[in-house]
């Protein structure tokens, strides 16, 4: 079980400093309903990178597992109860809506765990004399490789990964 203190960690701050200064919460969503790309897993290429680290396929495998099991038993099932609490008709429009922050809330809480277990497991290797605008697009490759995608074979996911990049690289 996390600590609090397990959940503020160098991936957290990371990633709260990506949220506040690009639009790469668009790019991810789309990354997610196109080819099932976790969130926190293209943050954390894109933290990997920001350390001169390279993460490895086989690296990339374990944390991949790891987080479709988070996203089945949490966060899927917290966003379908915030789309179907929003759709019900029974509810005023206050209270559906209370709900919603609350459970939007709840997610943003259910991805911080979500990173502070990613950030444990990780190993950050740092690498030298490879720089971040190097690592960050074969972080995206490799994890793109690890869940049997091809952005060299697919222009779609090539430009999307590409637009991920951009918005990963504005983030000093």
């Amino acid at each position: 079980m996390s600590t609090p203190h397990d959940l503020e960690n160098p991936l957290w701050a990371y990633t709260l400093k990506v949220y506040q200064q690009s639009c790469f919460r668009g790019w991810a969503q789309a990354l997610w309903h196109h080819y099932g790309m976790d969130t926190s897993l293209l943050l954390a290429c894109g933290y990997a990178a920001s350390q001169q680290c390279l993460l490895e396929k086989e690296d990339l495998e374990l944390v991949v597992v790891m987080c479709r099991e988070f996203h089945d038993a949490y966060q899927n099932r917290l966003v379908a109860l915030r789309r179907k609490l929003s759709l019900d008709e029974d509810m005023t429009e206050a209270v559906s809506q209370t709900w919603a922050e609350l459970l939007a809330k709840t997610e943003l809480q259910a991805e911080q765990v979500q990173q502070a277990s990613l950030y444990s497991v990780l190993g950050w290797r740092p690498l030298t004399m490879l720089q971040q605008a190097q690592s960050l697009p074969q972080n995206l490759k490799n994890y793109a490789d690890v869940i049997g995608c091809d952005p060299d074979q697919d222009r779609r996911l090539f430009a999307e990964l590409q637009a991920v990049e951009e918005e990963l690289l504005k983030v000093r």
